[in-house]
């Protein structure tokens, strides 16, 4: 089981067309030993968004 915390994991900026002031983190991956299920954290600034999209996958907000 792996434990972390947010602080200790990197943030990416959302670079999406039309996303603005988004980051994103991924404490569960792939590079854990999770092949198909993964975490991501996402962070939207005050004056931050990001545009309607739909994905091909199974996906919980």
């Amino acid at each position: 089981m792996k434990i972390t915390s947010l602080d200790k994991i990197d943030k990416i900026e959302v670079t999406m067309e039309g996303a603005r002031d988004v980051w994103k983190q991924i404490p569960i991956s792939g590079n854990d030993g999770s092949p198909v299920f993964s975490f991501r954290v996402f962070t939207i600034e005050g004056n931050g968004y990001t545009p309607y999209h739909t994905h091909p996958f199974e996906h919980c907000t």
